[in-house]
């Protein structure tokens, strides 16, 4: 897996194509405010790295940047929306591991990440870690393995579409493990975490930021954390590697 994600990021492409040299040399660029187009709703990573980052670039540039919200279909929608936008530099759309590299290998998508997006730059890398609700009789891997093995196909997990790192991780798992747990993909992964929270959902795993405010209060349990070694945010939760899984390694990426 993590040979696979180390491919992915080098070939991550996510910015629409920008207008050829002569164009962009009439008039100082940028001259206008730039777009992010964000393929997931408000409140998750990829909004939230958009606005931090969008905000520091508008510094830098001295233009306002505009975050839109495109969510659905695992990030698809988005970038179908971000592909019909004009070619002239002032639009960017920000890509994840799903909807950027997953996501075109494993299904049709209406776009094509070659010809209507160029790269621009790597944003961010990051693990995550799988969450259960506090509730839940489960507190180790092998639990849900065991669980998942006595009851094929009872066990569900959430993700934020299909073909996200959420739904890459419990595929992984399923594999490795030879268990049946069902994805249930949501329009964003804010509103899977929301459903492990009111006990609708049995687990998703989340980048740590976004669970953290619920582990500490007691809400929300860590089972797994997918870094090669323990986060630096959750010392206390074993990695899927020190769990029996030691191929189960890898993190989402931001550009």
């Amino acid at each position: 897996m993590t040979r696979r994600l180390l491919l992915c990021t080098l070939l991550a492409a996510t910015a629409t194509a920008a207008a050829p040299l002569a164009a962009m040399a009439e008039d100082p660029y940028p001259s206008a405010p730039l777009k992010f187009i964000v393929n997931f709703p408000p409140g998750g990573a990829s909004d939230a790295l958009a606005r931090i980052f969008g905000l520091k670039l508008g510094e830098a540039i001295g233009q306002p940047v505009v975050i839109e919200n495109r969510p659905g279909a695992g990030g698809a929608i988005g970038m179908v929306y971000a592909a019909k936008q004009p070619a002239d530099g002032y639009t960017f759309t920000i890509g994840t591991l799903g909807s950027a590299i997953t996501q075109p290998l494993i299904t049709k998508v209406p776009y094509s990440m070659a010809k209507d997006f160029m790269p621009v730059s790597l944003i961010a890398t990051g693990p995550a870690v799988l969450v259960v609700n506090a509730a839940s009789p489960h507190r180790t891997v092998a639990d849900i393995v065991a669980a998942a093995k006595a009851q094929p196909d009872k066990l569900n997990y959430g993700s934020g579409g299909l073909g996200t790192f959420a739904h890459f991780t419990g595929a992984m798992l399923n594999q490795a493990a030879g268990i049946r747990i069902t994805h249930v993909p949501y329009k964003g992964g804010v509103q899977a975490l929301n459903d492990v929270l009111a006990n609708q959902l049995d687990m998703i795993a989340v980048d740590p930021p976004a669970a953290l405010p619920q582990l500490r209060g007691g809400r929300l349990r860590a089972i797994a954390y997918t870094g090669a070694q323990r986060s630096p945010l959750l010392p206390d939760v074993p990695t899927f590697a020190e769990s029996g899984y030691k191929d189960l390694v890898g993190a989402n990426l931001w550009s």
